[in-house]
């Protein structure tokens, strides 16, 4: 994949499984054929380690999770689920929801991958997360619908009932680039029942929270991101 997103965002899994995620080759590309994330078991006990071979091609890996257009940060959380924030498409166009939309759609998502996905589509790039639309036409965040270019493919309907939505729709174009779950810890010869005492960095109420760190716009008429937020 030497074209397009250049990232290559990799994590290990407790298993010693590795997951690799690979954006776009383009704004819109004509199919998902790269924008997946793949998992490769590395663990000792696995065929795929004794037959191993140096480089691994990305194709040749299980696809854990198809259709997410640059899920650049991946982090898992303390249950050991994973997780992931997709930068979302640019110059959105649709007439029949206000024509240029692009400003505020499609949003930037948070998402979850379980064992119960593996294998699934995101959507991308068929469908889009709505952020914020006009009052006429907005059916509220998260929701899905179909690129203007592929209405002859699929149908918004379609989006919402065949592809895996979003847990999170986050203001368009803020390109988050990074996620991490704080994970809540009492420091040595620290008395923690003493008042104010947060044991870390942030309260014990925080553990598990996901930080988030967006790059920043450039193709919003408004620059928007630049900052790190919590979920």
């Amino acid at each position: 994949a030497p074209l397009g997103h250049t990232t290559r965002t990799i994590i290990l899994d407790e298993s010693d499984r590795l997951y690799v995620a690979i954006g776009s080759a383009k704004n819109v590309d004509p199919n998902s054929y790269r924008a997946r994330l793949r998992r490769f078991d590395l663990s000792p006990e696995s065929n795929t380690t004794l037959t191993l071979t140096l480089p691994i091609e990305f194709e040749s890996g299980e696809v854990f999770a198809d259709g997410l257009r640059n899920e650049v940060g991946l982090a898992f959380d303390k249950f050991g689920i994973l997780w992931g924030v997709e930068n979302g498409a640019d110059q959105l166009q649709r007439g029949d929801l206000g024509g240029d939309i692009h400003n505020d759609n499609p949003g930037e998502e948070l998402n979850r991958f379980t064992e119960d996905t593996a294998g699934k589509h995101w959507g991308y790039p068929y469908c889009w997360s709505e952020y914020r639309l006009g009052e006429t036409v907005e059916r509220g965040r998260g929701t899905a619908w179909a690129w203007p270019t592929f209405m002859n493919v699929v149908t918004d309907r379609q989006c919402r009932e065949k592809y895996e939505p979003s847990i999170v729709s986050m203001q368009a174009h803020s390109a988050p680039l990074g996620i991490v779950f704080y994970k809540y810890s009492v420091p040595p010869n620290v008395n923690e029942t003493l008042p104010n005492c947060s044991g870390g960095a942030f309260p014990k109420a925080m553990d598990g929270f996901a930080f988030i760190a967006f790059h920043g716009s450039w193709n919003r008429d408004v620059p928007t991101g630049y900052k790190v937020v919590y979920i």
